[in-house]
């Protein structure tokens, strides 16, 4: 989901939706058996970096570069909120490792939150969250300083 405040959205002369900003998404690790855990009963994390979403068909899509340990540059698609339509999207445990973990309290406002292929009722408490997260400022680009 867009950070309020950190995102802008357009529309191009075509009547095609844009959007940019500082963007979270909410993930789960590949292969959780790899980082120690044999059932999925690991922390939801979330990472915040710079995306930009276009509209396709009705949807909008894009990708998420991450840089991460070991790895190199990771593109993770996205579709709508959190990064899967409002749902947990599953990367690599290179990914998963630099994300920070969910409260608690969030991961159950996030699953009573009521959205279905967006943000629901726990967004503005998950956007405080977000803008509290570290991210690299250099997703912003070269001139660009980043937001507190």
């Amino acid at each position: 989901m867009f950070l309020r405040g950190l995102a802008k959205g357009w529309v191009d002369r075509h009547g095609s939706q844009h959007s940019q900003g500082a963007f979270l998404i909410l993930m789960s690790p590949a292969n959780p058996e790899v980082m120690g855990s044999p059932t999925r009963c690991l922390p939801y994390r979330g990472l915040v970096r710079s995306v930009h979403l276009s509209q396709l068909g009705h949807f909008m899509v894009g990708s998420m570069s991450v840089r991460a340990q070991g790895r190199g540059l990771h593109r993770i698609p996205l579709s709508g909120a959190y990064g899967a339509d409002g749902l947990i999207r599953e990367v690599p445990n290179e990914v998963y490792a630099i994300g920070t973990d969910l409260p608690e309290d969030l991961w159950k406002k996030w699953n009573e939150g009521g959205g279905h292929n967006n943000a629901g009722s726990e967004a503005p408490d998950m956007d405080v969250w977000a803008k509290g997260l570290e991210w690299p400022s250099s997703t912003y680009g070269p001139g660009r300083k980043r937001r507190t």
